[in-house]
């Protein structure tokens, strides 16, 4: 996980019960390998400039620009998709059960 605090704190009230945790109010866009099960996500959605994104061992997807996230959810998947401001997919993945 990005940060040791985060996984001392979070992942244990986290871990085989939710399937994707997703962070918004962040000035880029990531999409972490999955730890103890969970899918972490992060959306570019607040109002001042983008960061530099910096990649890690961690790291599967990430980039600098603005966005919404579109949450596709059945029984069996979750598709999250990262949408550029200027309506461009700019990232999707799929996520199994």
């Amino acid at each position: 996980m990005a940060s040791h605090r985060l996984e001392q704190s979070l992942l244990p009230l986290l871990r085989n019960r939710a399937n994707v945790y997703l962070a918004g109010h962040e000035h880029i866009v990531k999409d972490l390998k999955p730890e103890g099960g969970v899918h972490f996500l992060v959306a570019a959605a607040a109002g001042q400039d983008a960061r530099l994104a910096k990649s890690g061992p961690e790291t599967l997807f990430t980039d600098s620009f603005y966005c919404f996230t579109v949450l596709e959810i059945d029984g069996e998947r979750i598709r999250v998709t990262f949408v550029g401001t200027e309506g461009k997919v700019r990232y999707e993945t799929e996520i199994r059960k």
